[in-house]
């Protein structure tokens, strides 16, 4: 309080607050109090019981199920930070899918849920690329101190080095810490010359590539950045989910009053039937180049609901 009113008066001020809880997080930033604007929560990042040093597949039931708490009862009484990447977390389209056939699709639904959110979005450097973990060949290529005490730990603990790389390749923070990646040139464009850490793969992402391809992950993330800047409901409006989607689909409305979007999305790397018919809508976005009957695996479709 001493901060906000002495020094950031008229800052915009975000806190980082791991394990602090939704509640928690209402009375620090509401505006009576006069602390914060808003907060980082960390709850969605992982699956429950998981961290990022396990070896597993992110399931996105559970991204929907903070959403919903997010966006519904805790955004109508605080504004959300919305994320899903930063420089502490390996890339999230490689937790939920690694499959290179998916890679473009993940990378394009979660544009989506963040840029159809109630709040700030936050973007991570190479998140508008579709960027997925570095393919790390060992010890000597990773520099994050935590990663080099973890991998210490696990062989002090009695695990081989093929166990303790394994568990260290899962999590380590250098997966986000690589270079941006400007061209497909030695160093990324990054540099002429070599930098402290390996450059990912820049043949596949690299923003001049991106940039100049119709249907890009960055040219996504430019088409519904512009969306979310000429229709104020994506930002302000009500957020009301589809109480009849099932597990594996997540659906909501965006209503301000004068404008209605219909967001639906397949969670999962299955063909999902549709949760409602959407034949009376206009669709103005969507991560797949053609429509099938239902939903393809990790769709994401942005409708305008004619009133």
């Amino acid at each position: 309080h001493e901060l906000k009113t002495r020094a950031f008066q008229e800052a915009f001020t975000v806190g980082e607050t791991p394990g602090t809880g939704l509640e928690m997080n209402k009375l620090l930033t509401a505006d009576e109090r006069e602390e914060l604007n808003t907060v980082f929560s960390f709850d969605h990042l992982e699956n429950l019981g998981k961290n990022r040093f396990d070896n597993y597949r992110y399931n996105l039931n559970h991204l929907k199920k903070s959403f919903i708490k997010l966006e519904g009862e805790y955004a109508d009484y605080a504004w959300p930070s919305i994320f899903v990447e930063n420089h502490d977390n390996p890339r999230m389209v490689s937790k939920i899918d690694p499959r290179e056939e998916y890679r473009d699709a993940l990378a394009k639904l979660i544009a989506v849920i963040l840029l159809s959110a109630r709040g700030t979005v936050f973007l991570y450097q190479g998140q508008e690329l579709g960027a997925v973990n570095v393919r790390f060949s060992g010890m000597g290529e990773l520099r994050d101190i935590e990663s080099l005490n973890k991998y210490r730990e696990l062989i002090a603990a009695g695990k081989t080095q093929e166990e303790a790389w394994d568990t260290v390749l899962c999590g380590t923070r250098d997966h986000s810490r690589t270079p941006m990646q400007w061209t497909d040139g030695i160093y990324g464009g990054f540099s002429e010359h070599e930098p402290w850490i390996r450059v990912g793969d820049k043949d596949i992402c690299n923003a001049a590539a991106q940039m100049q391809d119709e249907t890009s992950v960055w040219r996504a993330y430019q088409q519904l950045i512009s969306l979310r800047a000429m229709h104020p409901a994506l930002v302000y409006g009500r957020f009301e989910p589809l109480e009849s989607a099932k597990e594996d689909a997540f659906c909501y409305f965006r209503d301000d009053g004068d404008e209605r979007f219909y967001i639906e999305i397949n969670l999962a790397a299955k063909p999902l039937k549709q949760p409602r018919e959407t034949n009376s809508m206009e669709l103005i976005f969507s991560n797949y180049m053609a429509q099938g009957d239902g939903l393809q695996p990790y769709e994401a479709n942005i409708y305008r609901v004619n009133k």
